[in-house]
């Protein structure tokens, strides 16, 4: 789907939505899998709980505080889907700084310093 994205904390909270959209059935799927399969510590599916990083401070204010402001107050419907996961404590939206963003080294053209750390931290070399 085509998205055009005004601002930085629109296109870092519809990443967002896309990431709770593949996020949501495989937690969903996990849940059923263990009460079918009786596994002694997920007797209970509450206690299934899922942890979403985010580094955009914005997003992640308006996912977890979900109030539509005079500048959000136009972003299509479909992105504030996951909303009611997070309402319901299924999924929890946390602030990850840009520092530790592992994804980083990927994306983003970072000094040689930082490059070398993150990659060590993820590839372990």
């Amino acid at each position: 789907m085509d998205c055009i994205c005004l601002s930085t904390t629109e296109s870092e909270y519809y990443a967002l939505s896309q990431a709770m959209r593949a996020l949501i059935p495989v937690c969903t799927l996990l849940k059923k899998m263990c009460l079918s399969l009786n596994v002694p510590e997920f007797t209970n599916p509450d206690s299934i709980l899922t942890t979403v990083h985010e580094d955009n401070q914005s997003a992640l204010r308006l996912a977890t505080e979900q109030r539509i402001t005079s500048r959000t107050r136009f972003y299509l419907a479909r992105y504030h889907f996951f909303r009611e996961h997070v309402r319901n404590g299924d999924i929890s939206v946390i602030y990850c700084p840009t520092e530790t963003q592992e994804a980083d080294y990927l994306t983003k053209n970072l000094p040689e310093k930082d490059f070398i750390r993150i990659r060590e931290l993820v590839q372990g070399w």
